[in-house]
């Protein structure tokens, strides 16, 4: 050590030093791999800087594991192990068993209520709620997805509501026949409205008005009674044929 000059003792020192500090450093990065657990943050988050103390650890994104057993079909009887029918309606039906029979086609919302005169607590208030297939609405792109239903699980549910398919039947039936007398009342009021516009209409006329009659039609409401209406005031000439 005598024999070196004092620009290699300086030299020497310097690669101390840094050999200390590399090993100062080394421990540091060990002692907080140790300690804390780096968190790969999205980009932009500076929350907890990317760290955070292992006794709260970042809450982890629960993902879908597929069932580990295969299940038989109840239609094809066939083994399989996932399928729309398990994975959305709880039925152990597979893919092809449901897309192959009518029974299990898949009804949109709008459709449910109307087929089955079922109301919206009927679908998802009164237990258990019906469970449903959601894709978006091709006929609105921003608008709320499209609820999808199966045939057999409406058709189930049609009957805790009315009592039987056949009670379904006879309340559509009704609601048809009620239908179509609103309908009537509406074109029977409409009429009336023009009789009485005709005949407001009429008094206008001049006094020596003589009444151009049409063609002579039947009554709907007697069988025996003919009618006739001038074409200009619309008054009606009703006689009987014997």
């Amino acid at each position: 050590m005598e024999d070196l000059s004092d620009e290699q003792k300086q030299r020497m020192e310097e690669s101390r030093q840094k050999a200390l500090a590399k090993r100062k450093a080394a421990q540091t990065a060990n002692l907080i791999r140790n300690t804390v657990f780096v968190e790969n943050k999205p980009a932009g988050s500076r929350a907890g800087e990317g760290f955070f103390e292992p006794d709260a650890p970042a809450p982890v994104k629960k993902l879908y594991q597929p069932p580990e057993h295969e299940v038989e079909c109840v239609e094809c009887e066939r083994p399989f192990l996932e399928s729309v029918g398990r994975q959305k309606f709880s039925l152990d039906l597979c893919d092809e068993c449901r897309k192959s029979l009518d029974k299990y086609r898949l009804v949109p919302r709008t459709e449910a209520k109307t087929l089955f005169k079922l109301k919206d607590c009927d679908l998802d208030m009164r237990p258990p709620p019906l469970k449903c297939l959601e894709k978006p609405n091709p006929h609105r792109e921003h608008g709320a997805a499209m609820k999808l239903y199966l045939f057999c699980q409406l058709e189930e549910r049609a009957k805790e509501v009315w009592g039987s398919l056949d009670a379904l039947e006879k309340e559509k039936n009704k609601r048809k026949t009620d239908a179509k007398k609103r309908k009537k009342a509406a074109f029977t009021n409409k009429i009336s409205e023009l009789r009485r516009e005709l005949r407001a209409q009429a008094y206008q006329l001049p006094a020596n008005h003589e009444h151009t009659y049409g063609d002579e039609k039947k009554s709907d409401d007697n069988e025996d009674e003919y009618f006739k209406e001038c074409t200009s005031c619309g008054y009606r000439l009703v006689f009987e044929k014997l």
